[in-house]
């Protein structure tokens, strides 16, 4: 047996009230086609995954401490990609 969602028209676009079991967390979702269907998935914390390994392999450990060192080395990256770029030029 399938669920039924009722679409809502104004000005042009449109929207689909999900029923209960079926709603999201937060104010946007992915989309995304398959053939007829239309997919709207989660947008997830991409570093959630990480942050279950960590705790298993060191219950102390915590989001906090590794997380900025993570935003640390892509800015850091970013520099010397942009300072290689600038001496290529």
């Amino acid at each position: 047996m399938s669920n039924i969602a009722k679409i809502i028209r104004s000005d042009g676009e449109e929207a689909v009230q999900l029923p209960p079991g079926f709603q999201f967390e937060g104010d946007t979702v992915r989309i995304r086609r398959d053939g007829e269907a239309v997919i709207l998935e989660p947008i997830v914390d991409e570093w959630a995954w990480l942050e279950a390994i960590a705790v298993k392999l060191d219950p102390a450990s915590s989001m906090p401490s590794w997380k900025p060192r993570m935003k640390m080395c892509r800015s850091k990256t970013a520099r010397r990609s942009t300072n290689s770029d600038a001496l290529s030029a």
